[in-house]
């Protein structure tokens, strides 16, 4: 449909982070909106522990939207006091062109819908996604950008996802790699 698509992936040497850069080129002679929709599961388990019991896993982990971020966070509560939980983000911000709306989900039930599956989520009838957020019983990252491209007009749309120790952390890898200097 005269839509060009490329995809860069690259995990950080030095910290616990993916990035992904999709440059999208509108190769016609019309302006086209589009929407871009991530969807990835949160685990912040041991891969043992989550093959294990994935459905008690999750009723530890909550999420938390950050607008002004562009980006949701995520932690497990800790299991006791000596317990320090690791904390995930996910990022996504788009340059290059007119940005028409953002939203956020981090429940999975609510991004698929009832009676349905990753195949055909319900998320992709709606013009937004719900926003939800919290203690959910299957978390999710989901961001989505509607985006409006112009003829021959590149879109590039950055997914950076990380973990680390605390939230401070997470945000200063957050800042890290949307650091203008790495377009």
């Amino acid at each position: 449909y005269g839509i060009d698509t490329k995809t860069e992936i690259v995990i950080s040497p030095e910290d616990d982070a993916e990035l992904r850069r999709i440059r999208i080129t509108n190769k016609t002679g019309l302006v086209k909106t589009i929407e871009v929709t991530s969807y990835a599961e949160i685990v912040l388990a041991s891969q043992s522990s989550d093959e294990a019991h994935p459905a008690f896993s999750n009723l530890f982990v909550e999420t938390m939207i950050a607008p002004e971020h562009k980006a949701i966070f995520s932690t497990r509560r800790p299991r006791s006091e000596e317990e320090q939980p690791p904390w995930a983000f996910h990022l996504m911000d788009a340059y290059g062109v007119k940005v028409e709306a953002i939203s956020f989900e981090s429940d999975r039930m609510a991004f698929i819908g009832r009676g349905r599956d990753l195949t055909n989520p319900s998320a992709l009838d709606n013009e937004l996604l719900k926003g939800g957020q919290g203690a959910v019983l299957d978390p999710i990252f989901s961001i989505r950008y509607r985006l409006t491209i112009k003829p021959n007009q590149v879109a590039t749309i950055d997914l950076i996802y990380g973990v680390a120790e605390t939230k401070a952390a997470c945000e200063n890898l957050l800042h890290k790699y949307r650091d203008s200097h790495l377009k």
